[in-house]
């Protein structure tokens, strides 16, 4: 069978890089030829350009703004071409993904068995696309075939009742439905009842830590011993202040990756140009993981490590859920919280893997109902 995947796979993103990578391992393990559908909004597009402003429908930029952003790229152009590289080359490599994408949906040829749609957040409502992208959503010419989602994410859930009937009716496109988190699970539900819904896990997840680990070549290096990997989309001075206290606990060497630049910039190792397999290989080798990201999280229980994850308060709803699942609710620390006075305190991954396995017991069996 032939399978089409509709999600976020250009994206330089490592979780929306790595999942899409997860999913397609893992459907092709099932016997079937997988392809991703080449479709982008051309606003999402220009988020990974090397250079070019980023304009949101409806949004004014003032002159300052337009000229902070413009030195802020000079400043990284050279790590972020080296990013950029790398992720182009491994999207080509890994996920099978050449030339331009498709950005008008009327032009996709419908030559699949079935389409996936997932993971990742594409049911997000996006300034970049003017609200929902309704290809997403299942609105396009391909309408013959089968149509389901898995682990689909919204993020923050909406809340204009208009944008309510938008998901109430949108949602009878898919045949089977399987959402990430439970909070979206009970949002769909309570907006159609009629609905079944699996909740199931992130792609990442669906491959252990084996298979990661021979997929991307990941070795153990000198180099790599005694390091705090602090990942982090998000700015948080907690997480800082954080780290700072580890510190004194017990020397670490900090590894930093982020687009941003902050106050730390010349004081920590920063890593703004690596592409997916480095950024597995430093989880892959530290010894602690602290994330204000959510695959930062996965990854760090894939590779059973050390970790706490913060400064997400704003829209903590997708890494609560994966947390409580595994039992690890206490590595998630609030902006409102007391930093922990210790991080003696070891995870017990027996307990873990066995939760994980469980999850990933369920989410398989989903893909193979109606996969297989």
């Amino acid at each position: 069978m032939k399978v089409g995947i509709f999600t976020f796979h250009r994206a330089h993103n490592y979780g929306a890089f790595l999942q899409a990578f997860a999913l397609k391992t893992y459907i092709e393990c099932l016997g079937n030829e997988v392809v991703f559908i080449d479709y982008e909004d051309k606003n999402h597009h220009s988020l990974y350009r090397l250079f070019g402003t980023i304009n949101e429908k409806g949004k004014k930029r003032s002159l300052f703004s337009i000229i902070k952003s413009f030195i802020k790229q000079v400043i990284l152009f050279i790590p972020r071409y080296r990013r950029y590289k790398r992720f182009q080359r491994e999207i080509e490599d890994k996920l099978g993904v050449k030339g331009n994408p498709i950005f008008n949906p009327e032009k996709l040829s419908d030559d699949c068995d079935i389409y996936v749609y997932g993971s990742d957040q594409i049911w997000r409502k996006d300034s970049y696309v003017g609200g929902f992208d309704k290809v997403f959503w299942g609105e396009h010419p391909m309408t013959k075939a089968k149509r389901i989602t898995y682990a689909a994410s919204m993020g923050k859930l909406v809340s204009e009742e208009e944008d309510k009937e938008w998901v109430k009716q949108h949602i009878k496109n898919f045949s089977k439905i399987s959402v990430r988190e439970d909070h979206l699970k009970s949002f769909i539900q309570q907006l159609n009842n009629n609905i079944e819904i699996e909740t199931v896990c992130d792609p990442t997840l669906l491959l252990d830590k084996e298979v990661w680990i021979e997929k991307f070549n990941l070795t153990k290096e000198d180099k790599y011993k005694n390091i705090l990997f602090f990942y982090h989309l998000l700015k948080s001075q907690k997480a800082n202040d954080f780290i700072e206290n580890i510190q004194k606990e017990k020397e670490y060497k900090v590894v930093e990756l982020t687009g941003e630049i902050t106050p730390f910039f010349f004081k920590r190792n920063f890593k703004q140009d690596i592409g997916p397999r480095e950024f597995l290989e430093y989880l892959y080798n530290a010894d602690i993981i602290i994330s204000t990201s959510f695959h930062g999280v996965v990854f760090s229980l894939i590779f059973e490590k050390e970790f706490y994850a913060m400064g997400m308060d704003s829209n903590n709803t997708r890494v609560l859920s994966l947390l409580g699942k595994v039992g690890l609710t206490d590595r998630y620390i609030s902006d409102k919280e007391e930093l922990p006075k210790s991080i003696e305190k070891k995870i017990d991954y027996n307990l873990v893997k066995e939760k994980i396995k469980n999850f990933r017991v369920t989410s398989k069996d989903f893909l193979s109902k109606n996969l297989g």
